[in-house]
């Protein structure tokens, strides 16, 4: 056991180790370590690990190394004391907490050991900020246009500081969490359609840009309401056309079919486009449309009619279903055709055919439902003329002489005859509906004796039959409408009468369609043996029909339509209006590219006549109201007619006809053809040339064969089409 240190032989042992130890190196007050009483000398740092740190962090330890570090060494950051470790005189830990390292920064890290020693000097300890990455966005499509919404996006190493950028401009960044930020896009990024890439960026230190995520800025799909001029006559020079719609867009573009026109935008409703004068060249109709890049999908199609007029001094029209002409009575010669004549007109290219010459003027015009017989008036005879021989004769109407006259605005041929004839005959403003025999034999006309006389005052340019055996007349101030039964003897007395309960009512004169009848003023009428009732009033507003002598109108139930020729607006121009038989509402209107004032004139042109020809055509003709003979022929086809025609549908079938054999010579024939699927605007050919067709329901037609095509033995193939469908399989009938 060792002795105490304080016994006597100890500390006179140390003493003398103390004296020859001084002197032999000196001694000095002044402490050179931490446990001398010396001066303390300031530690060194040669490395810090780990070197940097991800922005967010948790708590991280540092080690250091260097030299001179004691128990009492304390570690910095940025001046702020963190918890120290001894380690070796070489070695020490200091831990950096989380709040220090939550954002980007160059921390300073010194070490000192205390007293009067000083810091050491100073190692940069980087809080990097991390590098973004993006996986997915919560809108990646957005409509051009739309208000800004709030737009999600999920990643990785999102920090507070990070920012979205679109296009490489920053937008105002929420930070959500490390994986999400939420940030807006302006009105002006959403503007128009286009392509946004979006990136996040973290900044320096450390940090960087994302790869990006595209958001399209989708076109809505445009719409188209209307165009003007809706309706262009051929040979135009360039036009000019406003389309209103909605989602328009710079980069919009109008387009005739799949042709680009020259487009000009407006605004998001409007736009402007020129078609060319070789698109209006020929009778037709262009379909129009919008497209816009990037946008789900074009507008819909709409129809721009390509109208044809001639100009005669046409009195009235009628067609031929059967060789598919218009016939006119023309009145004052011209230099290229001869007046007081009757002309054929094909509609489908405007050729007008020879003049058939008349002994006078020809007013009114009939054809004979076989297609056989047309019959023109003067004011004091009937011109017959026989289509089967090209004969035209001539018969006086008993009863006219002086002051009485035939009222030459209009009468009806019997329906299934070629020679009963209902004229309306007048003296001094009084007139009276007759029947009347047209004797071929003799060539004379004869009124029946049994025809019931005195009838009321009325205006006797309006008859028109129900069918053979009834006669519809409107009478006195057009309110008012009588249904007569005809026979063999003649007229009958009214077995039904209308009498409208408005005095500003007019029944208007009228066309018939099955026993429905339909009025100038848009008035829907049903008829049976006994009854009149009026079904509905077609508003035509902000059209309104203005005839002189005649009733532009013309029904086709196998479109489900009834067409007006109408002035816009009161006085405005000339138009086309269609409405549905199914719901008694307008479909659309169709202004008329025809002038609408008779140069050097004040007058209009007014509608007179109007039928349906071939498979999508109308014929209107116009005449000016002051009795001058000028007139327009107004001839229009498409999907005006036959909306069906913008349509795709399916295709028809035949399985049978109603005469599989046709006599040779047996003259104009009607074909009722079996099948399925008829969609109103079929059309069916004779080896490959248009008949005219007439839908009787989905699965039955009628077909008009005229005299030519049967004329000779041989065969004829008949082949149905539904617009926008391929045709059908043929059917073959035996001609012998």
């Amino acid at each position: 056991m060792l002795p105490k240190f304080n016994s006597h032989p100890y500390r006179f042992f140390c003493a003398i180790v103390i004296v020859c130890a001084c002197s032999l190196y000196g001694c000095s007050n002044n402490n050179s370590s931490s446990n001398g009483g010396g001066t303390a000398t300031a530690p060194t740092i040669s490395s810090v690990t780990p070197s940097t740190v991800v922005a967010g962090a948790s708590d991280t330890t540092l080690t250091l190394a260097g030299t001179g570090f004691t128990s009492t060494t304390t570690v910095s950051a940025n001046n702020t004391a963190e918890a120290t470790t001894y380690v070796s005189a070489t070695q020490v830990k200091a831990t950096i907490p989380a709040a220090q390292l939550a954002t980007a920064a160059t921390l300073s890290i010194t070490a000192s050991n205390g007293g009067t020693s000083g810091a050491s000097a100073a190692v940069a300890f980087a809080v990097n900020n991390p590098a973004p990455a993006v996986t997915s966005l919560s809108s990646q499509t957005i409509a051009a246009g739309s208000t800004p919404v709030a737009i999600t996006i999920t990643g990785t190493g999102f920090v507070s500081s990070s920012s979205v950028l679109v296009n490489g401009s920053s937008r105002t960044t929420t930070f959500v969490n490390a994986t999400q930020l939420s940030f807006t896009l302006t009105a002006q990024d959403i503007a128009l359609p286009g392509t946004l890439a979006v990136t996040v960026s973290n900044a320096a230190p450390g940090g960087g840009t994302s790869t990006s995520l595209n958001i399209t800025v989708a076109a809505g799909s445009p719409t188209i309401a209307s165009a003007s001029p809706n309706s262009i006559l051929t040979g135009s020079t360039d036009t000019t056309i406003t389309i209103t719609g909605t989602n328009f867009y710079a980069t919009s573009v109008a387009m005739i079919g799949t042709t680009a026109l020259s487009t000009t935008y407006v605004s998001s409703t409007q736009l402007t486009a020129v078609i060319p004068a070789a698109n209006l060249t020929s009778l037709g109709w262009l379909a129009l449309s919008v497209h816009t890049p990037s946008a789900p999908s074009p507008s819909a199609t709409i129809a721009i009619p390509v109208a044809m007029t001639l100009a005669l001094n046409v009195n009235h029209i009628v067609y031929d279903p059967y060789n598919r002409k218009l016939w006119a009575t023309i009145g004052a010669a011209t230099s290229t055709l001869a007046g007081n004549s009757l002309v054929s007109i094909d509609p489908a290219t405007g050729t007008i055919g020879t003049p058939v010459l008349l002994a006078s003027m020809p007013y009114a015009i009939a054809l004979s439902d076989s297609g056989k017989t047309l019959y023109a008036l003067t004011s004091t005879v009937v011109t017959r003329y026989d289509m089967t021989t090209n004969t035209v004769t001539i018969a006086t109407v008993p009863g006219i002489s002086g002051s009485t006259t035939i009222q030459t605005q209009s009468f009806s041929i019997a329906p299934g005859t070629e020679n009963e004839l209902v004229l309306g005959t007048s003296t001094t403003g009084s007139t009276e509906i007759q029947v009347f025999d047209y004797d071929t034999a003799t060539n004379t006309v004869t009124a029946r004796s049994g025809n019931v006389s005195g009838f009321p005052s009325h205006y006797g340019y309006c008859p028109v039959f129900l069918n053979a055996g009834y006669l519809i007349n409107p009478y006195n101030t057009l309110s008012d409408i009588n249904l007569y039964p005809v026979s063999s003897t003649g007229l009958g007395s009214a077995v039904a009468s209308y009498t409208s309960t408005s005095p500003t009512e007019e029944s208007g004169c009228m066309k018939v369609a099955g026993s429905v009848s339909y009025s100038t003023t848009g008035n829907v009428y049903a008829f049976t043996p006994t009854t009149i009732t009026k079904n509905a009033t077609i508003n035509l507003s902000p059209t309104t029909v203005v005839a002189l002598n005649g009733t532009p109108v013309a029904p086709d139930l196998s479109l489900h339509q009834v067409f007006f020729g109408s002035v816009y607006s009161g006085n405005g121009p000339e138009a086309l209006t269609s409405a549905s038989t199914d719901t008694n509402q307008v479909n659309s209107i169709v202004m008329l590219p025809t002038p609408g004032v008779v140069p050097g004139s004040s007058n209009l042109y007014y509608s007179d006549d109007l039928y349906r020809w071939g498979q999508d055509g109308l014929a209107l003709l116009l005449r000016d109201d002051l009795g001058t003979g000028s007139a327009l022929l107004y001839l229009l086809r498409g999907p005006f007619v036959v909306p069906q025609e913008l349509n795709t549908n399916t295709a028809a079938s035949i399985t049978a006809d109603s005469s599989s054999t046709i006599t040779a010579g047996s003259g104009n024939t009607v074909l009722t053809l079996t099948g399925s699927n008829f969609v109103p605007g079929v059309a069916v050919t004779w080896n490959g040339s248009y008949r005219t067709t007439t839908i009787v329901d989905s699965t039955h037609v009628t077909v008009a064969i005229p005299a030519s095509d049967v004329a000779a033995a041989g065969t004829g193939t008949l082949v149905a089409t539904n617009p926008g469908a391929p045709a059908s399989a043929s059917l073959t009938v035996q001609v012998q």
